[in-house]
């Protein structure tokens, strides 16, 4: 919620309620069309905290991840 605040230049309050809001709507679509739970990390083939590294390197981990799963 802080990128969000910093980013649109809105309350902490207004950050928190459109996370809360846009996971609603995740949670929605994913049990709709996929039946499965969007918050469960094993749905996933690659997990990334954004809040931790800087965009190049998460770049270059997606690069990395990607060619490891091509090459099977």
């Amino acid at each position: 919620a802080a990128r969000i605040q910093e980013v649109e230049d809105i309350s902490a309050e207004e950050a928190e309620k459109r996370v809360r809001d846009d996971d609603k709507q995740r949670l929605d679509y994913f049990q709709t069309y996929y039946k499965v739970n969007w918050s469960n990390p094993a749905v996933y083939d690659l997990c990334v905290s954004t809040a931790r590294l800087d965009s190049s390197t998460v770049v270059e981990l997606i690069k990395t991840a990607h060619g490891k799963f091509v090459q099977t």
